[in-house]
């Protein structure tokens, strides 16, 4: 008996311990952007945050002690120590996969991602592998000829694979086991489906924009997960072209395409709607809706949508998708000093709000030294650590003393 309380002890450690992982965009299929787990770095000590090692690169995403990433376009996927930052395994894209693999995210003990092949136009197909993310060993891989995510990460959730494509307006499910597509819908020709979805309590999000209006408009649809069939669809103001994807959380779903709306998860009933705020991405946790645009950051109360507090910052300021972790909303950022002629961007930051008061708590440049991609991902926090990208590549951050 005492060996089989062991056992249910240690069970119990490594559930809460995965539950740690920012193992998704946004840290779950839901995409709230919020670690609820994180406590090693705090409102005291985050001004003492110090890189620990780098080399990781693109958006990472961490589980079971590894950091999966892929530096550079076309680039391998790799997997890294959590701790020292060291190379545990790397897989080259296979040769007809010209654009290199996209974004991963891991699940369990399995990474995730597409390796892509573009010739414009049109040649352009996604191959859907797993691995494992122990060894990188390959387990399954399958060819979606209408399912083609490029750059954005699938998402996972329930034992499904969800991809959206923009340039097919589908999106599709794909078994977590073996890589059977299990279905595929159309949503709307003619339109632009985001490419990430959101998953929740047994629907999937999306939305698109809507062409058949001067107004710029989306269209919002929520489909059953494991059928395709539609649940509900509503159509908001907003443009898809400068908009984040949708994040499910509390209760409600929040699509940021400029216009802030929000709708019931389940009826599609509308709820509040932010105006007047360029919002291109959101992060919620259980007491604040954090969002950032060109030039500002803010924060929100979820049940209503009131301004808390708000951050403006010069117009040329482009503010990365927040990540919320014990009480702080970190964000990373970039001056886009383009001119006609140039493309040049400047002075890459990764920064700490208090997300009670909205005071900067840390800011710290992301590069040595200002030059042409001097741009930034956004920022992920897992396991004590603060993941962020910036042109002198990957970043593991923690605070002094840990």
């Amino acid at each position: 008996m005492k060996f089989r309380r062991l056992g249910v002890l240690v069970a119990l450690m490594l559930v809460v311990a995965a539950g740690c992982d920012w193992s998704q965009l946004g840290f779950d299929a839901t995409h709230g952007g919020w670690n609820p787990s994180e406590r090693a770095i705090t409102v005291q000590n985050v001004a003492t945050l110090t890189s620990r090692w780098s080399g990781f690169g693109g958006q990472p995403v961490v589980g079971d002690g590894l950091v999966f990433s892929v530096p550079g376009v076309p680039g391998p996927l790799t997997a890294r120590d959590t701790a020292t930052g060291a190379l545990r395994w790397t897989r080259p894209p296979a040769s007809d996969e010209n654009a290199g693999f996209g974004p991963p995210v891991v699940f369990g003990n399995t990474v995730y991602a597409a390796g892509n092949h573009v010739v414009f136009p049109p040649d352009i197909f996604a191959r859907l592998y797993a691995f494992d993310a122990t060894t990188g060993a390959e387990r399954w891989s399958v060819v979606l000829p209408t399912c083609q995510p490029l750059f954005d990460p699938p998402t996972v959730s329930d034992g499904l694979v969800f991809l959206g494509d923009s340039s097919t307006n589908v999106i599709c499910a794909v078994d977590a086991s073996t890589g059977k597509v299990v279905w595929s819908e159309t949503v709307a020709l003619g339109h632009f489906v985001k490419d990430v979805v959101a998953v929740a309590d047994g629907l999937v999000f999306t939305y698109t924009q809507n062409p058949a209006t001067l107004n710029p408009t989306v269209i919002v649809y929520a489909f059953d997960e494991h059928t395709g069939a539609l649940v509900w669809s509503r159509t908001t103001n907003g443009n898809l072209f400068a908009a984040g994807v949708p994040v499910v959380s509390g209760g409600r779903l929040f699509i940021p395409a400029q216009t802030l709306s929000t709708f019931d998860p389940k009826t599609g009933t509308p709820g509040w709607t932010l105006t007047g705020m360029n919002v291109s991405e959101v992060a919620v946790s259980d007491t604040t809706v954090v969002t950032t645009g060109t030039g500002a950051i803010a924060a929100l109360d979820p049940s209503s949508g009131r301004v808390l507090w708000s951050v403006l910052g010069p117009a040329s300021r482009i503010y990365s998708r927040p990540a919320i972790a014990n009480g702080m909303a970190f964000v990373s950022s970039y001056v886009d000093k383009s001119s006609r002629d140039t493309s040049y961007f400047c002075c890459a930051h990764l920064s700490a709000f208090d997300l009670a008061s909205g005071g900067e708590l840390a800011a710290f440049p992301i590069t040595p030294a200002p030059f042409l991609t001097d741009t930034a991902d956004y920022p992920i926090i897992s396991g004590g650590t603060v993941y962020v990208q910036g042109s002198n590549g990957g970043n593991a951050l923690r605070p002094a003393g840990t």
